[in-house]
Parts: structure tokens; sequence; C-alpha cells
């Protein structure tokens, strides 16, 4: 026979095993994108890499709850532009893999970050109560995306992504609150 205390302990864990469950759901949207990500990357251990993080810091944010699983939402609505726009300029003829075509290839990324940063600056702008976190969060798993579509391209397009993501949400960020002032 369970005493109180003992029975707490059990809905806790319950609770805590169901949140976890929960959680890691974001990984079926999250898999078929690392997988297709393999067939473009040169060094497919880096995208599982990329994958592996992706998954851990989105079912780790929405386990914390708080109004961050709607920050991995956001995040990986951001990090799809982000993911996409290089997976398109590949498959459009630009293999990139000559030294002249890298320009195309770090635009490519480029653009992608700032179409991300711009997805989540603006639903922070839009949102009076987005906090730092939440745009963090979300700012963290679109890199994390977008580093699937640029990892390809190396460390400078994986960066120029990164530095896009940050550029836009930040300035879209600061201009909303001046707005809202």
């Amino acid at each position: 026979m369970l005493d109180e205390r003992q029975l707490a302990q059990a809905a806790e864990r319950a609770y805590a095993r169901g949140r976890f469950l929960w959680a890691l759901r974001v990984a079926a949207v999250i898999v078929p994108l690392v997988a297709f990500s393999l067939y473009f990357a040169p060094n497919p251990w880096v995208n599982l890499g990329a994958g592996c993080l992706l998954v851990t810091a989105s079912a780790a944010l929405r386990f914390r709850g708080m109004g961050l699983q709607s920050a991995v939402e956001l995040g990986l609505m951001g990090g799809a532009a982000a993911y996409l726009v290089p997976m398109v300029t590949v498959a459009s003829g630009s293999g990139c893999c000559s030294v002249a075509c890298w320009s195309h290839c770090l635009a490519a990324c480029s653009a992608g970050g700032l179409v991300a940063g711009g997805i989540i600056g603006l639903r922070g702008m839009r949102n009076q109560t987005t906090s730092l976190s939440f745009i963090g969060g979300a700012a963290i798993v679109a890199g994390l995306c977008g580093s699937l579509g640029c990892a390809p391209f190396g460390l400078i397009g994986t960066a120029a992504m990164a530095a896009g993501i940050a550029l836009t949400s930040t300035l879209a960020v600061a201009a909303g609150q001046r707005l809202m002032a």
C-alpha cells in the first residue's frame, strides 16, 4: 500500500514522463528535415549532429513550457525559410562546387537567415508580452534548423545564416518596442 508521499512522487514521475514524451513529438517534424538534408550534405555527420541538437533543444524548450513551446513552433517556421532557401539554390542547378558559385550560396544562406529572423522578429513585435527567452529560443531553433540547409556551404554559410537571424530578429523586436513605447 502506498502512503500519501509515495503516491505524490509516483504521480509526479508519471506527469514528468508524459510531458517528456509530449515534448519529443517534435522529432516527428525534425527527422524528415534531417533526412532530406543528408541528400545534399557533403559531410552527413555535421547534419546529423545539428539534427540531434535541434531535437534536443526543441524537446527541452517544449518540456520547459512557460510559453517556450510556441517558440519552438515559431523557430521551426522561421528555420524552414533558412533551411529551404539554400536547398532551392542547390536544387536549381547552382551546385556551389566552384569558387565562383560561393557568392550565390552565401547570399542564399544570408537571405534565408534574414527571412527567418524577420519572421521571429515580426512575431515578437506583434505580441507585447513576448520575452527575450521566447525570442532567443525561437532564434536558436531557427538557427539549428537553418544550419541543416547551410551546412553544405561550411561554417561560413552557417555563420551568414545565423548573422541574418540575429540581425533581423533584433531589429524587428527593437522597432516593435520603440513603436509601443
